[in-house]
């Protein structure tokens, strides 16, 4: 029996089935089963076994907060390791939202950018510091 999700969007809440919707959910939040996504193939970002263990590790300690970019096909934009976590801790459904109105040239591009952003950040190792002393008492997963 299938089960119906509410999708948050601009213009109201709206019903699926079993979270999949034939219709674009541009911008919108929905919960959809992990197996109808795909990763792309030509993502240049590959996580090691480590890496996805620790994203699993955060998915745990604090919900699955950061939701996955897709297109309108259901391939991954943004969010494959978030994606690789959630298979490996076994969870049926991953928060998504779509970027239906992104041609494959411009969600490649997307793609390519939030990786190349993310490198070319810079760390405020003193605010860092005192970030981790404030929650040094809060019990946090192990890296």
């Amino acid at each position: 029996m299938s089960r119906a999700h509410q999708v948050a969007s601009i213009k109201g809440p709206r019903t699926t089935v079993d979270g999949i919707d034939d219709h674009p959910i541009v911008g919108k939040f929905a919960l959809i089963p992990t197996s109808a996504l795909t990763p792309d193939p030509r993502n240049a970002r590959k996580h090691t076994r480590e890496q996805i263990r620790a994203i699993a590790r955060s998915i745990e300690a604090f919900g699955f907060n950061a939701p996955i970019l897709i297109d309108k096909d259901k391939q991954i934009i943004v969010g494959e390791g978030r994606y690789e976590a959630a298979k490996f801790l076994g969870r049926a459904e991953v928060p998504v939202i779509g970027l239906d109105h992104l041609s494959k040239t411009q969600a490649r591009a997307y793609m390519l950018a939030d990786n190349k952003l993310s490198e070319r950040s810079s760390k405020r190792w003193p605010m860092e510091e005192s970030r981790l002393a404030s929650v040094a008492l809060v019990p946090l997963p192990l890296w």
